[in-house]
């Protein structure tokens, strides 16, 4: 995963952040927070995969032991920087909700960069290893 600053080209395994998420109340929280929302994206966009009944829209995956998310190996190494400063138009703590904002254009950061490693788009989630041969194919 290529992050801000790193160069071009270069992967070192190492993801890098920025975000203005406004006033930190609980830096730790707040780095916390942002590391589950990218951790979260990299399982949705790389391996999870529920099998849904077009007819029903229910989940009929047969069990979750087959449910693939993402463990501390598949995560890289992560910083976090945020622009701290208070929100005008918020309350007076000067803070907003936080919610799923970390995850907020991760998907498409990573299908862009399989699309720019293999020149063919995958628009079907997850992306994964037998949908990248196929592509290549």
């Amino acid at each position: 995963m290529e992050g801000l600053g790193a160069q071009p080209g270069r992967d070192d395994g190492h993801g890098l952040s920025g975000r203005d998420e406004f006033e930190l109340l609980l830096r730790s929280l707040d780095e916390r927070a942002v590391r589950r929302g990218t951790i979260w994206c990299i399982g949705l966009t790389l391996t999870e995969h529920a099998l849904v009944d077009p007819h029903l829209g229910r989940i009929v995956t047969p069990s979750l032991s087959t449910y693939l998310i993402p463990v501390n190996a598949d995560v890289p190494d992560m910083d976090f920087s945020f622009i701290d400063r208070p929100d005008p138009s918020s309350d007076a703590l000067g803070a907003r909700g936080f919610g799923e904002v970390p995850s907020t254009g991760l998907t498409a950061a990573i299908g862009n960069a399989v699309y720019h490693a293999l020149g063919e788009r995958i628009r079907d989630l997850p992306i994964t290893q037998d949908k990248i041969i196929g592509a290549l194919s």
